[in-house]
């Protein structure tokens, strides 16, 4: 290691930025029936039988209340133009769902309409980590669009959009 070493969390944090990662907003009902969203960029699968994922969300954030209560959480996948829905459900301080297309799904969660993916899963276990929640859950229900847009990214602070790789480029 060389003597320009970062301190732990200072480091993780610059290592990921320039790393990317796809965007999803996760959505769920409050106690009170309210819905509560936020972007993420943390969301991963586990295991494809059972069928398992994992995102992650801080302690302190105002949706943590909410999928702490919550049995289920909807995971939407963002494509490229969603970049400022992601800007949206990213943003403190504001009524998220207001003028966003959405209506309750098969269990009264809340969807956001013409996205290309969502799917419904239940909330297995959530794992204290710093200051951090890991959140494992089951996926039961994935509705995939037929004409789904190539995927939103986030990298560098940044909303990025994917092009696919030729292999003559590769070399």
């Amino acid at each position: 290691m060389s003597s320009d070493a970062l301190p732990a969390g200072e480091g993780l944090r610059t290592f990921f930025r320039g790393c990317a990662s796809g965007v999803w907003i996760i959505t769920t009902l409050a106690p009170d029936g309210a819905p509560v969203g936020f972007t993420a960029s943390s969301v991963a699968s586990v295991s494809l039988d059972p069928a398992t994922l994992t995102f992650s969300l801080q302690a302190g954030s105002s949706s943590w209340p909410a999928v702490e209560a919550a049995e289920e959480v909807a995971i939407h996948a963002l494509g490229v133009g969603d970049a400022a829905l992601a800007q949206r459900f990213s943003t403190s301080g504001i009524n998220r769902f207001e003028g966003v297309d959405h209506l309750p799904g098969p269990t009264g969660l809340p969807v956001i309409r013409g996205l290309g993916a969502v799917l419904r899963a239940r909330i297995l276990t959530t794992i204290p980590v710093g200051d951090s929640r890991l959140v494992l859950a089951q996926c039961v229900e994935t509705y995939i669009a037929g004409d789904r847009p190539p995927p939103l990214i986030h990298s560098a602070r940044s909303y990025w959009t994917a092009e696919p790789v030729h292999e003559s480029e590769q070399d």
